[in-house]
């Protein structure tokens, strides 16, 4: 939807000290802060005008729609307030997309499903993934009304849509979109590297200590060894499908949550009969030796 959401930020510079302030509490660092992307830039304006609360604790958003220093129309100043409103942030699934009219979406936390009016949007949104965004009701409509989306190619089952809503406390903010996006840039996730055969077996062996000491740790009552059997018979499944799985076959949840490294390492140091019973490491190490 557009409205002139740059008057806002226009109206916030003329507030140096406040909008000083705002990028002190956005940006882990000043580094950060000078080399931020578009992308990243997007969400910080957006965090700017809905979320960050002046000393005077109200928004840059709610201050210019009551002082109204551009002296928009009455329609304008409309729309603004049902934004004001309506609006939230949120992961939003997507469920179905039509071309050139709307995105249909569900609220991962609240399981609501909307269709959200976004012609241009539409046209080349991604059929499957979650979208971090935030969205109002306007004129009897759901529209995004912040930065671009951030799609993250995720899809979500039922039982860990479930989980997710448990494990939530608070609102969800574009600040968290951004922590991620820049954890992401500065740690992006390891991925199986060439290695050796007693690396491979060393790494193995390893493995299975720790597991000894989680499983008394959380209480997992699923052995070791059939925890390899299902990596070895995964059958080219949905990563994120096959770790949902094991919690209700003696992995606890919080195990699952904490361990991740732990679990990623299982994956790829342990053979799978789809790989022809090689492991990740031991694919990639055959086929760099090409």
């Amino acid at each position: 939807m557009i409205l002139p959401y740059s008057h806002i930020i226009n109206f916030a510079k003329t507030k140096p000290e406040e909008f000083k302030r705002a990028c002190h509490e956005f940006f882990p660092s000043e580094e950060i802060a000078q080399n931020a992307d578009d992308e990243l830039i997007g969400l910080f304006f957006e965090w700017l005008i809905y979320e960050f609360k002046q000393k005077s604790n109200i928004t840059f958003f709610v201050e210019y729609v009551l002082r109204n220093p551009d002296l928009m129309s009455g329609k304008d100043i409309k729309k603004f307030r049902q934004v004001g409103e309506t609006q939230w942030y949120s992961d939003f699934q997507l469920v179905s997309v039509v071309q050139g009219s709307y995105i249909h979406v569900e609220d991962v936390f609240t399981g609501k499903k909307y269709d959200i009016f976004d012609e241009k949007g539409s046209q080349n949104c991604e059929s499957k993934g979650i979208l971090k965004a935030r969205v109002a009701y306007v004129d009897g409509k759901y529209y995004f009304v912040g930065a671009n989306p951030i799609f993250i190619p995720v899809v979500y089952t039922e039982r860990m849509k479930k989980i997710l809503r448990d494990l939530k406390k608070d609102k969800l903010s574009a600040r968290d979109t951004a922590l991620l996006l820049i954890d992401h840039d500065q740690n992006p996730p390891d991925m199986p590297h060439a290695v050796g055969r007693k690396e491979i077996l060393k790494k193995r062996n390893t493995l299975k200590d720790q597991y000894k000491l989680y499983a008394i740790q959380y209480k997992a009552t699923m052995k070791f060894s059939e925890l390899l059997n299902r990596v070895l018979n995964e059958n080219g499944k949905d990563v994120g499908k096959f770790w949902e799985e094991l919690m209700t076959v003696g992995i606890p949840k919080n195990m699952l949550m904490q361990e991740t490294q732990f679990f990623q390492d299982v994956w790829n140091f342990f053979p799978h009969k789809s790989l022809r019973n090689l492991s990740p490491v031991e694919m990639l190490t055959k086929l760099k030796k090409r």
